[in-house]
């Protein structure tokens, strides 16, 4: 909630403040309360962001690795009768090395993205 939604809310409501000496007591508990509740949520952004940056990685760790393994050792595939798969077969063995500034690329942006902190309220 925005601080100026706070605002409005409270000169809308205008609360009464008691006279009771555990009324102050009471709203700074309550005030703890909320700030752990913000604390718990911001440490669960941090490792689920920790989370998708790791997974994220491994992904392109093994998908470089897969791709290494496939490039060094090709098999031939008996699918290669069908004219649409000779030439999607084709287009990758010629253009293997063009494919990889893509995914280059896409790999670069994505970590920029998930690394820049978003600061929300």
């Amino acid at each position: 909630m925005k601080e100026t939604d706070i605002d409005a809310y409270l000169r809308a409501n205008k609360p009464q403040i008691k006279d009771d000496p555990t009324f102050l007591l009471e709203v700074e508990q309550k005030m703890r309360a909320v700030d752990g509740i913000k604390n718990e949520v911001d440490r669960q952004r941090k490792r689920g962001r920790l989370t998708m940056t790791v997974v994220f990685m491994a992904g392109l760790i093994l998908g470089a690795i897969a791709l290494v393994i496939v490039l060094t050792f090709p098999i031939e595939l008996k699918l290669t009768d069908i004219s649409i798969f000779s030439q999607i077969k084709d287009y990758f063995e010629a253009h293997a090395e063009v494919l990889l500034v893509p995914v280059t690329l896409c790999a670069g942006f994505l970590s920029i993205a998930l690394g820049t902190r978003k600061e929300s309220l």
